[in-house]
């Protein structure tokens, strides 16, 4: 139990940064910006409300749907949420409580975003692969 409390924090902190992950995988290719407008939906562009957001369970508590135009929302949103916490859980049980486990949660989500664009549109924006060499 006692191991419980922190990985569980780990994993809300980690869908947290994977809804973010999701705004910069759509919208770093696109050249809009990662910060305004606030998250919406996809098709009707409904500014979501912030219970609405919430990672992985808000798409849950929709079924998946938009709460305004009801038009389905991608599965995606809340597999990369809960792929992201579980990478962060991962990270945190290989190097527990270290100053390495911020550093190897900032190269994960790198990686997916890098991945996850990739994917999308077989395009690596420079921004990213900039930042990789730089920090590298």
């Amino acid at each position: 139990m006692d191991i419980f409390v922190p990985i569980l924090i780990v994993f809300i902190l980690g869908s947290a940064v994977g809804s973010f992950l999701n705004v910069v995988v759509y919208r770093l290719p696109a050249g809009l910006s990662l910060i305004h407008p606030p998250s919406r939906c996809p098709k009707c562009e409904t500014r979501l409300k912030p219970y609405d957001n919430v990672p992985v369970f808000g798409w849950l508590w929709l079924k998946g749907k938009c709460r305004s135009c009801r038009l389905p929302i991608a599965a995606r949103y809340p597999m990369v949420e809960f792929a992201t916490g579980g990478l962060f859980i991962a990270v945190f049980m290989f190097f527990g409580s270290t100053w390495q486990t911020p550093g190897h949660w900032i190269f994960v989500c790198w990686l997916l975003a890098l991945a996850l664009i990739d994917l999308d549109t077989m395009t690596l924006p420079n921004s990213l692969t900039a930042s990789g060499l730089v920090l590298g």
